[in-house]
Parts: C-alpha cells; structure tokens; sequence
C-alpha cells in the first residue's frame, strides 16, 4: 500500500502535485502514539543521524577535554550553511584538538548560504571542505578520535573505532541490536538505515533523559540538548527550517533535517519523538508537513513565530511576479494528530 499523501502543490485551484510519506510520533517506551505510511521500512536517516552522532563527543569526556562551548557542540550536529560564523565554529573545534582543516575527509562543496557563496566566487576561491555542511560533524569525529588515542586517517570508514563508538551510542538511544546496516553518506560517513519506529522511539529518549538508564549517556544527552536549544542558529542558518523551528519552539521541540527529506524531532514539552521519510525526498514536502504539525501540536510561537511563515503558508510565484498557487497540507494527513489537551 502506497504511503499517505501529506501535501499537495496547488495551482490555480488544482492540485498540480503531490508528496507522500510516512512517519512514527513514538514514547520513551517505543510505543507510537501517531504514524502514517510503513514505518517499519528501513529508511536511510542521512544527515538526521547527527544529533546522535555527536553523543560520544560529550559522554567519552573529549568536549569537556578540549573546552567546546554550546556552539561547536551545535555546529556538530549541523548541517550548516557554511556561514562565516560556521565555519570559525569548526576551525576552532579543529584547533582545540590540536588539528586544521586538512584533516576534513567530508569533501567540498559551495556554501548554502548565497551570499557567503558569492563572496568566495567573487574572492576567486574554490569551495573547501570547511564549507560542506557536514564539516561541523567531521571535526567532532576527529576530536573524538584524538580523545581516544584513534588514528586520524580512515576516520570515516565503517570499521574505525570512532564510526563505531558513534553507532553504539545510536543503537543504545533507539533500543536497538548494534547491528542495523549502514551505507555510505554524501560526506563519506556511514549512514544508518533503520525503520522510523526506532528513530522516533531514539528522538523520544533525546526529549525525555530520564528514560535513558545509562548515567552517562542521559548526561550527554543532557547537555547536547541545552547547546542545541542554546545555540539554534549553529543548527543550520539564516532562513534555514531547524534554525527557525529551534527558535520559534523555545525549548519544546528541537529538529534535524536530513537529505532526501528525512527528519527526526525531539518534543521536550512531551517527552516524544518524531521521525519521518517523504517518498520522493522534497524538502519542501517535510517542511511543509512538519510545520503544520508543529504548528498544530502547539510547539510554536513567541518572538520568532513569524521565521515560520514560509514553511507554514509556502505560496508558489511565477516569473513576473505573480501569485499563481500554494503548498497545503491536507486535513486527512493530519488524522488523529494528537494536539494540545488531547484532543486528535
């Protein structure tokens, strides 16, 4: 069976296109609360992964070693658009492990931010791999592997000691037998595969740290959790969906993105996660759902409430300027979304 349509391009009055889905909103327990679509699929997480990735930098002592402030901490679970700021984020993890950029096995890739993009062209420099938006991610995996007396080279290979402290701490989050399959992310790290039910029940346990029964690990939790909440625009930048929704969330939901439109929340106020998969990999498909139910489960406002308008009520111009359609999410992809006071 085909998986729910969760949005629907609309142009002059017609449905012009569609995305579908599918998504776990789980407990501590591992138990779904709201879903839609086969979440039992195993499903690649890509770049949703980072928040877990990071867990090892804090629980092995390697953060508390080398002195990382919130901000390298947040711009190590990014996927950063390459902005000044993020950038002097990594150089400065990099050298407080007593490292530099040519240690950066993630590839090269022009910034995302366009005018730091610009500037670079202009300047004629090529894009270097401090500006992929994994860097933030390689340069933990480096200081960890520092910390722990690992070799630097073939940090990224599945079978290096740092890719697998790193799978650990995600298996134990999500409950799961340390042997779930892996392929190969853009950056060149491993990326997980598992089905949504696990990520949502690992997003769950990132939200509540009481339910995590290992010390350590709910320790480092703990704490990543304060520097992403801290630290919202170290998650991605200017204009981006995790930066916007960490602020207008004020502490009662956190996300990450993840290529070909995967995406993992955390829900504080809850104590839940939410994991979820778009069919076709369109950003603007899980944004667009992913803000409606937000929107809906009442995890938004405050003074940067209105940073969501894009990806609340996206509209659709044309090249003169015209407004010719707009992105909905439909009310049956919304069907017993559990809202504020209960009420589906």
């Amino acid at each position: 069976m085909a998986n729910p349509v969760i949005v629907e391009i609309v142009r002059n009055g017609v449905v012009d296109s569609f995305h579908r889905a599918a998504w776990a909103l789980a407990d501590p327990d591992g138990n779904v609360l709201w879903s839609g679509g086969d979440i039992d699929r195993p499903v690649f997480l890509r770049s949703c992964s980072k928040i877990f990735q990071t867990i090892p930098v804090i629980e092995t002592g390697a953060a508390d070693r080398f002195g990382f402030t919130d901000a390298e901490l947040a711009v190590m679970t990014s996927s950063h658009s390459g902005e000044p700021v993020h950038q002097e984020a990594v150089r400065s993890i990099l050298r407080k492990a007593w490292l530099d950029e040519s240690y950066l096995r993630c590839g090269p890739h022009p910034p995302f931010h366009a005018p730091t993009r610009h500037e670079l062209y202009r300047k004629g420099e090529k894009p270097a791999p401090i500006h992929n938006n994994c860097s933030g991610k390689h340069a933990g995996m480096l200081a960890l592997a520092v910390h722990i007396g690992a070799d630097l080279e073939g940090y990224t290979e599945a079978g290096h000691p740092v890719q697998k402290v790193v799978k650990r701490a995600f298996a134990r989050m999500a409950c799961i037998d340390e042997d779930f399959p892996v392929g190969f992310d853009g950056c060149d790290v491993p990326a997980f595969i598992v089905p949504l039910r696990h990520a949502a029940r690992a997003a769950a346990r990132f939200a509540d740290p009481s339910s995590i029964e290992d010390p350590s690990l709910a320790k480092a939790v703990r704490r990543l959790s304060r520097a992403l909440l801290a630290e919202p625009y170290m998650l991605a930048g200017e204009g981006r969906f995790c930066t916007a929704l960490a602020r207008a969330g004020e502490g009662r939901v956190i996300g990450k993105t993840g290529a070909e439109a995967s995406y993992i929340a955390a829900v504080p106020r809850d104590g839940t996660g939410l994991a979820m998969k778009v069919d076709d990999g369109a950003w603007r498909a899980s944004y667009a759902f992913l803000a409606r139910v937000f929107y809906e489960m009442g995890l938004l406002g405050g003074p940067h409430f209105p940073e969501m308008e894009p990806f609340l009520h996206p509209k659709t111009f044309n090249h003169v300027g015209r407004e010719v359609g707009f992105t909905r999410v439909p009310d049956s992809a919304l069907h017993s979304l559990p809202r504020p006071g209960g009420t589906p």
